[in-house]
């Protein structure tokens, strides 16, 4: 990313408040519960049983009894050109609902694999995409919140022109199951301080700043996501949570 832009000079009404740096003893706030327009959760994303079936070949692995090839490396999962990869590299099918379970839970190892199997996704993002974030506020904040712990610094026009931004955040939050425990966090500070219908706002803005963060890793981390959503109802009532994330700083008022 060679090509950087100073941002826009907005004059809309909610850029121009007063915003405080965080308090991170407001972190712990109740919030209400999520109603079914706003649970997170990929419902505009459409399935690619292909990076599906490459990221269960991962976590699954190669049957040793079905093949005499030598075990493929994670690089020859993701760059394959095969259309059904579980057929090309003789995964046993019979363990696909089991490992679906276990995306759900989370449990021992699964997430691991998860977060390197996407750490190997090249996100290809551009200058086009930093421009896109940076002449956005809304987009703008949520970066600095997740960079700075301060919101506010969504309007300081002398930090935006540095060139290392994007690799100092990919250091915090090198795939989007990183960031992912610190925007839920953001979107219940934002819906506690400011209702519901700013939290819908900025889970849409969310996404957006996923898709220009992370580009490609954003494609297999809904995927993924996808994967555990398609398992039946009384799979997901009765699966473990996940480990609760650890707080982050809270949002300010009237974001």
């Amino acid at each position: 990313m060679s090509e950087f832009y100073p941002i826009s000079n907005e004059t809309s009404e909610e850029n121009s408040q007063e915003y405080p740096s965080f308090d991170e003893h407001r972190s712990n706030v109740e919030v209400p519960e999520h109603t079914p327009e706003t649970e997170p959760g990929p419902k505009d994303v459409e399935p690619n049983n292909r990076q599906q079936e490459k990221i269960l070949t991962y976590l699954i692995g190669v049957d040793p009894t079905l093949t005499h090839s030598k075990e493929p490396t994670l690089e020859d999962i993701i760059n394959s050109k095969a259309e059904n990869p579980i057929e090309a590299f003789n995964v046993d099918s019979t363990r696909i609902s089991d490992f679906k379970s276990r995306l759900r839970t989370g449990e021992l190892g699964v997430e691991a694999k998860k977060k390197e199997f996407l750490a190997h996704i090249n996100p290809g993002t551009t200058a086009e995409d930093w421009t896109a974030i940076k002449h956005d506020s809304s987009l703008r904040g949520i970066f600095a919140t997740a960079e700075w712990g301060d919101f506010s610094k969504r309007d300081d026009n002398e930090l935006w022109p540095n060139d290392k931004l994007v690799d100092s955040f990919r250091q915090k939050y090198p795939t989007p199951l990183e960031y992912e425990p610190f925007i839920e966090n953001f979107l219940n500070q934002i819906e506690a301080q400011n209702g519901p219908e700013k939290r819908v706002k900025y889970e849409q803005a969310s996404k957006e700043f996923r898709a220009h963060m992370y580009g490609k890793q954003n494609e297999y981390y809904d995927q993924m996501r996808l994967l555990a959503e398609q398992q039946p109802p009384e799979t997901k009532k009765a699966s473990a949570p996940e480990t609760p994330a650890e707080a982050t700083p809270a949002t300010p008022e009237n974001a």
